[in-house]
């Protein structure tokens, strides 16, 4: 009910404007922090973790992949081939992105593939992810 109430908060003092919703702010800000992998390294090497593994070109061959992506998922057999399962596990450990390794509860693709597939975390993180592209690096996208 809090995160209900918070939005409706939010829509009336923004005016509807997502991207100045705490949540989206939230998200555009981890992304931020996927590009500089070396700063995360510091930050999770004290709670006893691994360091990550990719790299901001990493990074935004990802972000990339997933946003030009007609349904905007990825099959994970493909980012593997594109970047690397070392680099891939280590994103999902890191909640940059998240494995669906059956269709059998995807009720939010149409059509999903019969293969595992990687989405972003949430939806405010795919729109996070698009104006990334399109803010930082839009000589990419």
């Amino acid at each position: 009910m809090f995160i209900i109430n918070q939005f409706v908060d939010e829509y009336e003092i923004h005016k509807g404007d997502f991207e100045k919703f705490s949540v989206y702010q939230q998200e555009y800000d981890r992304l931020i922090c996927g590009l500089y992998p070396e700063d995360l390294n510091l930050a999770n090497l004290a709670r006893n973790t691994h360091a990550p593994l990719w790299n901001k070109s990493d990074f935004i061959e990802t972000i990339k992949a997933i946003v030009e992506s007609h349904k905007k998922i990825i099959l994970e057999h493909d980012l593997v081939k594109l970047i690397g399962k070392s680099k891939v596990d280590s994103l999902l450990k890191y909640k940059f992105l998240y494995k669906r390794p059956t269709n059998n509860f995807v009720n939010d693709i149409i059509n999903p593939p019969n293969k595992p597939i990687l989405t972003p975390m949430n939806q405010p993180s795919m729109y996070a992810m698009k104006n990334l592209l399109k803010r930082k690096y839009s000589e990419i996208f």
